[in-house]
This record gives structure tokens, sequence and C-alpha cells, in this order.
């Protein structure tokens, strides 16, 4: 529904909806977007929604198996016109996403006019939100040769674990000397359990990330002091936080914890959230002089952006080139206005 409104401002855009009974239906309508009811994975509804006329598809059905199912039918469907089709087949499951986007997976020869692309939204908006927030800003004045970034990350929930995973490929890709990982600290109500879990799921992270938790709740006497950021020296070497919390109320308070105290106040706090236009999004961005350091970024307002994802995998490419060569320059205690080239 947040693609469909997207794209209607600037063309005209056809929705195939299985379950008549959906609450996004009467404000899709109301926008002007056609609505047909029906399974995308039929080919007969697929022509009556002008697959043969249609530029683009985007399969957002849930299921990774019924959103390949829905490309495949498209395929089929489609008549061979002049007209390209590219078709945007959406997979949760990110180790599915990454196996299929790396062999480049495609149609047969009949199927020559459509062209298809698999995408996964938090890793996408894992990317837009680093770009927006970079983890590795340019050293202190007052740091010493042995200085690093010192990451925490407030919850691993939604886009939490991506940009966790996008952390420790931006790190590697800065080729940094052997042993010298990245912290990350972990911190909230189920810490202990997500660092278990992460390991688990990805036993590479410890190569590249010196990561440790600390748990503890939001709504603590002792998270609200703000000592999260503190470390067992009584300083703050936090370089930069990130919260990721499902629940918007507890990522607001752990967000304001995070500067409760005036020496943490000057470390940026970014705050995941799913919707740009969320409430929190709206107190941060009203109350700048009172939130100044914490921001919030709408994860899934990015990433089904029309203009990012209908550019493809090439586009994502792009941004991801230039932010790795943003990311040399501030490590290097530069920044863009002082290259002269």
């Amino acid at each position: 529904s947040r693609l469909a409104m997207a794209l209607v401002d600037h063309e005209p855009v056809v929705v195939l909806e299985a379950n008549p009974l959906s609450e996004h239906l009467p404000a899709a309508r109301a926008r002007g977007v056609r609505v047909l009811i029906g399974p995308a994975t039929d080919e007969i509804m697929l022509r009556r929604a002008g697959i043969n006329h249609a530029r683009s598809l985007v399969a957002l059905c849930g299921r990774d198996g019924t959103n390949v199912d829905v490309a495949a039918a498209a395929a089929r469907a489609r008549e061979s016109t002049a007209q390209r089709l590219t078709i945007f087949a959406h997979l949760r499951d990110l180790d599915l996403w990454r196996s299929l986007a790396a062999e480049g997976a495609t149609f047969d020869s009949r199927h020559s006019e459509v062209r298809l692309e698999y995408f996964n939204m938090l890793a996408t908006g894992a990317q837009l939100l680093l770009e927006r927030h970079p983890p590795f800003s340019s050293p202190p004045a007052s740091a010493d040769q042995a200085w690093r970034p010192h990451i925490l990350m407030v919850g691993v929930e939604g886009v939490g674990e991506q940009i966790l995973l996008q952390l420790a490929r931006q790190w590697k890709s800065l080729a940094r000397g052997a042993g010298d990982a990245l912290r990350v600290s972990l911190t909230g109500p189920h810490a202990d359990e997500d660092l278990i879990d992460l390991r688990e799921r990805y036993p590479a992270l410890d190569r590249y990330c010196d990561l440790s938790a600390n748990q503890i709740a939001i709504e603590s006497a002792r998270f609200q002091a703000g000592t999260v950021m503190i470390g067992p020296d009584g300083a703050c070497d936090v370089s930069q936080a990130y919260v990721c919390l499902l629940d918007e109320a507890d990522a607001l308070l752990a967000a304001l914890a995070l500067h409760a105290r005036p020496e943490t106040s000057e470390v940026p706090v970014a705050v995941a959230l799913d919707d740009a236009d969320a409430g929190i999004a709206i107190v941060l961005a009203s109350e700048e002089g009172r939130f100044a350091g914490i921001s919030s970024y709408g994860v899934l307002t990015a990433a089904t952006s029309d203009e990012l994802l209908l550019r493809g995998t090439n586009e994502l490419l792009a941004r991801a080139q230039h932010a790795q060569w943003l990311r040399h320059e501030r490590m290097k205690g530069l920044t863009v206005a002082d290259n002269k080239f």
C-alpha cells in the first residue's frame, strides 16, 4: 500500500489483491489506484490488470514462494511486445535473497523482454539509514592513534539485524588491520539473547566486530540515567547509537535516555522507524532544539520510494560505492568539502 501510494502520483497503478476485505483498499481507491480482486498468480488476472502494457511489476504478497510464483506467472502471461517489463520480487528470507541475487536468476530466452530483480526491504532500508546516519565519522580532535569507532545498538528488532550486518560489511571494506575489530555494544531488554542468536546465525560477525551485550530494561532507572553510554572507566566513548525497537514509545524513551548525561549529549542517536510520518518522527522534528542530536528515519518509507525501487539494483550499487568512498574519506579525517578534485 505504501508503494502504491507513492507511485500513483506519477503514473497509473493497478493493484491485484487477493483479500477483498483488506483495510488498505478504500484509501488506495480514493487515491486513484485501480484495484482488482483476485490472486496475482493467475495469468488471466494478470492480463486483466494490463501486464502486456506494464513497465514494472512488484510482487509484495508476504510469502517468498508466492512472490516468486507471481513473477513466473507474469512472465508466462506476458505477450511479446516492444515494452520491456521489469519484475521486482520481494524476498523476506535474506539467505535466499542473497543467493538468488548473486546468481542473477532470470527467465529463459523465451522471455528476453522480461527482467527479474529480487529485493529485500530491510536490507535496502538499512543501507539507506546508514547513508543518512553514517557510523564511521571522523575521529575527535582529542583522539589518539588507537581510536576506533564504538557503535551502540539499542535492540536489533526490525531493521536492526540488517544494520549490524551492514556495519560489519562496511568495516570490512575499510581494510582495517588484523585484530582491529569494530566495537559494537548491544543493549536493551533482550541483549543477551540477541547476541547469542546473532552469533549462531552469523558466526563470521566475530571476525569483524568486537561484540558485547548489556541486558537492561528500557524503563529501568539505570537505563534512564544514561549508564549504557558509559564505559567501565566512567567515560563515554560511544561514537554513534542506533535505536531499533518496534515499540515506538520504547524507542523514544530509549533515545531520550541516551542523552540523559551531559557527557553523552553530543553522541548522534538515530531512531529507526517504519514510517517517516510516525508520531515520534514528528515530535523529534518539531523539537529540534530540545532533541538536538536525536534523529529518526522512516525505513520502510525510504525503502518503498518509487524513485529508488524502480531504478533497481544498479541504483543501490551506485549508492553503496559512493558511501564506501565517503567512509574512507571520513576515516582519514577529511570531509567532502576538503577535497579539491
